[in-house]
């Protein structure tokens, strides 16, 4: 009588496992695109690891020396003013961050082994082995044959950081191999000074395109310019009572156009085309705005990247 029951239990226990071994994050775990020598897959991700062919990505280790271009669009964009749907490849350094399996933020290739978020995307619980970076990718639903993964070996999380002001809302993600350029992947260049007030800019990101909502699946871009950080402070003072400091930078129409980032594209490039050279530089990263994604509530704010170059470069120099 004991081994039989033994035995329910045993088929019970068996049962139940196979029952829970499912993939938690459907879009983490997509064929192709997963990785299930990482340990992240292989918690997040059990039915697609476990099947008969498990999905594996080798990071092509052989890496061309990086020639320090940046900036450039292999891939023209549209111009449009409101928000719209990207094409494909347009935006080569927007990558898409999975923190505990899950979509979570936004970022910009600034070089092959870093990638740039805000501080508030690195919660003071998370560890490298929480994060899965998605390079090259524009339809999440579709594999289009430029997707990469890519693992974080270190935060470097600035230390200013306060979720009280909202300020020094930036951060490093230093990555454990480096990345492979070409036509899709390519990196954004640091800004080389403040840019100027009514200058054409855009922000891109997969979040929602309205609240309540869901995350868009395809890149969305919208064209924002950029207003003063008094005009955008009286402005957002009727609903979100933050100063705007120096170290942020804001852009929008103010209510004119339904243009403004969103919940989801948190991290995310706010890039501009300035310079002798007319490259694209990374002048703000998504750090907060409406809670409604309301454009008449709020300019959105992003953290502004010229007062943070120094800080950047001297962490990817020592790390």
């Amino acid at each position: 009588m004991q081994l039989v029951v033994l035995l329910l239990v045993a088929i019970f226990c068996c049962s139940l496992k196979a029952e829970v071994c499912e993939d938690r994050s459907s879009l983490l775990c997509h064929e192709h695109k997963s990785d299930c020598r990482q340990g992240i897959f292989k918690k997040y991700c059990c039915k697609t690891c476990s099947g008969p062919n498990p999905p594996t990505y080798s990071p092509n280790l052989t890496v061309p020396p990086y020639n320090g271009k940046c900036g450039k669009q292999l891939i023209q964009s549209s111009r449009v003013v409101s928000g719209t749907d990207a094409v494909p490849g347009s935006w080569p350094w927007q990558v898409l961050i999975f923190l505990y399996g899950k979509r979570s933020c936004g970022g910009s290739i600034v070089s092959p082994n870093y990638v740039v978020t805000a501080a508030h995307c690195v919660p003071r619980e998370a560890t490298p082995a929480d994060y899965v970076i998605r390079i090259g990718d524009f339809d999440l639903d579709a594999i289009e044959g430029y997707e990469k993964n890519h693992y974080v070996e270190k935060l470097i999380k600035n230390p200013r950081y306060s979720r009280m002001t909202l300020g020094d809302d930036i951060a490093l993600l230093k990555l454990k191999t480096p990345i492979v350029f070409n036509q899709w992947v390519q990196p954004v260049c640091l800004p080389f000074k403040p840019v100027a007030i009514g200058t054409e800019c855009y922000v891109t990101g997969w979040g929602k395109t309205g609240h309540p909502g869901r995350p868009s699946k395809l890149l969305q871009q919208a064209r924002l310019p950029v207003v003063a950080n008094d005009v955008c402070e009286k402005f957002n003072q009727r609903f979100v009572p933050v100063p705007i400091r120096d170290k942020m930078i804001c852009a929008g129409h103010g209510g004119a156009t339904k243009s403004i980032s969103c919940h989801g594209d948190s991290g995310g490039a706010f890039v501009c085309r300035t310079g002798r050279d007319n490259t694209w530089q990374l002048h703000g990263v998504v750090s907060w705005g409406s809670g409604k994604c309301d454009a008449t509530e709020t300019y959105p704010v992003f953290t502004r990247v010229s007062e943070y170059k120094a800080w950047l470069e001297y962490e990817m120099d020592h790390n």
